[in-house]
C-alpha cells in the first residue's frame, strides 16, 4: 500500500485518501480528501456570494448588497403575493424586471415571477385575467 503525507495535516495516509489530478498523468493532490473537503466548506459560502453577486451584476446590473437591501425592505416577501421566503429554501426570492427597459422592479417568489412572465408582463391581460376569475367566483358564491 503507498502512503503520501498531506500538505496540510501533515498526516501519513493511504494514497487512496488523496484526489487524483490530471487525467493524462494521474497523480494525488498534495492535501488529504478531509483537508480539501474542509477547505472547500469554509471558502463555499464565500464562493457562492461571489457567484451571485457577479451572476446578479450580468443580468440585472445591481451587487448582492442591492438584492440584500431590497430583500431587507420587503421584509423577505414577495412583492405580489407577500409570501415570506424561508432562509432554508433552495429557490431564495427573485429579481423582478421589465424585459425591455431592463429596469429592476421589486424580488418576486417563483411562482409570481413565472406567473408575470406567461402574461408577458402585459397589464391588461393581466386585467382580463382578474376579470375572468372574478366573473366565476361571484357565480360560486
Amino acid at each position: 500500500m503507498q502512503t503520501k503525507i498531506c500538505s496540510v495535516c501533515g498526516k501519513e495516509k493511504s494514497v487512496e485518501d488523496f484526489y487524483l489530478v490530471s487525467k493524462k498523468k494521474p497523480r494525488p493532490r498534495s492535501e488529504c480528501k478531509a483537508c480539501h473537503k474542509a477547505y472547500r466548506d469554509k471558502h463555499a459560502v464565500r464562493r457562492y456570494a461571489q457567484v451571485k453577486d457577479l451572476s446578479l451584476k450580468r443580468n440585472y446590473g445591481i451587487s448582492l448588497a442591492d438584492y440584500c437591501n431590497m430583500f431587507l425592505e420587503q421584509d423577505g416577501r414577495c412583492a405580489i403575493c407577500g409570501t415570506k421566503n424561508q432562509e432554508n429554501t433552495k429557490c431564495p426570492l427573485m429579481v423582478d424586471h421589465d424585459h425591455k427597459t431592463q429596469q429592476v422592479r421589486k424580488l418576486l417568489c417563483t411562482k409570481c415571477n413565472i406567473g408575470l412572465g406567461h402574461f408577458q408582463d402585459d397589464p391588461r391581460l393581466l386585467q382580463k385575467a382578474a376579470e375572468y376569475l372574478q366573473q366565476f367566483k361571484q357565480k360560486d358564491t
